[in-house]
């Protein structure tokens, strides 16, 4: 069975993050950010990437699934989840080919992270492109970590 596993790194340092992924035996990080910068230190697309590298764990960026800036705009001056998920869920309708290329590369790899800022996976885009997923391959086994 393919596993999936659904990660953030909010509140975490990188030690913190990479041991987290250890644990788990996670060989693979998505990054689902739209803008994979961060101002914590060693989570920028260059730092993380090189930082993964160096502990045998691939790393992908997938762009086009980030949470569009004026959804997040929109979430951040309402504070209305509700809306901000149904909007995400209907941009992500236009995005199923790239989902499907994240579904080939989970399934190839094994073992694989979806990764985004929110701890909490159930406030998190991440969630939504896991329940995509499933729809794409029901036997897909997906874990908050």
């Amino acid at each position: 069975m393919t596993k999936l596993f659904l990660t953030g790194y909010e509140k975490e340092t990188i030690d913190e993050f990479l041991e987290k992924l250890k644990r788990a035996n996670i060989t693979t990080v998505i990054d689902v950010r739209e803008i994979p910068l961060s101002r914590k230190n060693g989570f920028s697309r260059d730092n993380l990437e090189k930082i993964l590298r160096e502990n045998g764990i691939s790393y992908y960026h997938f762009a086009p699934l980030g949470s569009p800036n004026e959804i997040r705009t929109e979430l951040r001056r309402s504070g209305d989840y509700l809306t901000f998920f149904r909007a995400y869920r209907k941009y992500l309708k236009s995005k199923l080919r790239i989902v499907q290329n994240v579904l080939n590369l989970v399934q190839a790899k094994r073992h694989s992270a979806l990764l985004c800022f929110e701890k909490d996976c159930e406030l998190c885009h991440r969630s939504i492109i896991a329940s995509e997923l499933i729809k794409m391959n029901p036997r897909l086994q997906v874990t908050p970590l």
